[in-house]
């Protein structure tokens, strides 16, 4: 399946034994507690409230950047590192095909660990509501999307420049 794609399939398979994926996932994972302890005590909010208000306040401005940053910034840091970028760049594939694919493998992979953590988050937090707050979750899947695009160009292209992208993102 990703023959016509082999920089994607090598940057998944990066990803796939690599720590920075672990790492990511054990991030996505965070919105869990918050729901698990709005579960326990719910206070006066409703679930929906709760829901978009992580969101808001946590999900987007903390983590999404967080997680992006770890993925985009090994994407191409991982090639430098262990010395492989020059034999990349030696094959008979154009530079932007490159970085395309990264971007794409990176794309792929944060946005899904996202929505993987923020489906728990909802389902923990709904509890019997889910069904009926779909478009919340709809809308929070497509804003998370938007967000990995975004945040994943500009820290490929950080990466792309300075040596320790990580440190600088």
């Amino acid at each position: 399946m990703l023959d016509p794609l082999p920089i994607l399939g090598l940057t998944l398979r990066q990803f796939i034994g690599g720590k920075s994926i672990r790492i990511v996932f054990l991030f996505s994972l965070v919105p869990a507690i918050f729901s698990l302890i709005f579960w326990l005590d719910s206070g006066n909010t409703t679930a929906r409230e709760f829901f978009a208000g992580m969101f808001q306040e946590f999900i987007a401005p903390t983590l999404l950047p967080i997680a992006t940053l770890i993925l985009a910034t090994n994407a191409l840091g991982n090639e430098i590192e262990d010395r492989t970028m020059v034999y990349l760049v030696l094959k008979p594939i154009s530079r932007a095909r490159i970085i395309l694919e990264k971007f794409l493998a990176v794309t792929l992979t944060s946005t899904l660990l996202l929505w993987e953590g923020t489906l728990l988050a909802y389902l923990l937090a709904m509890r019997g509501d889910a069904g009926d707050n779909v478009d919340q979750l709809l809308a929070i899947f497509v804003a998370q999307f938007i967000g990995v695009v975004g945040y994943g160009a500009l820290f490929l292209a950080i990466s792309l420049i300075v040596p320790r992208a990580l440190l600088a993102g």
